[in-house]
């Protein structure tokens, strides 16, 4: 009865997801509390503006891998 209802071609994605990119990254940081206690993964918002450009681009790309799964 739900093979009838909903066909096979309703479950693929609409869309592809709209992967982020670093002047994203580098405005959502950038205008992040300071003084704000840390979240659940502990890293303080001072930590995240203060990163070097390396550690934003490996944001970046986990960022990017999340959106595609």
């Amino acid at each position: 009865m739900v093979n009838k209802a909903l066909p096979e071609h309703s479950y693929a994605p609409a869309n592809a997801p709209h992967l982020t990119n670093a002047t994203e990254i580098q405005e959502a940081t950038r205008y992040l509390k300071v003084g704000k206690a840390p979240g659940r993964n502990g890293i303080p918002n001072m930590a995240l503006q203060h990163s070097p450009q390396q550690a934003m681009l490996f944001l970046l790309l986990l960022l990017r891998a999340v959106l595609r799964t």
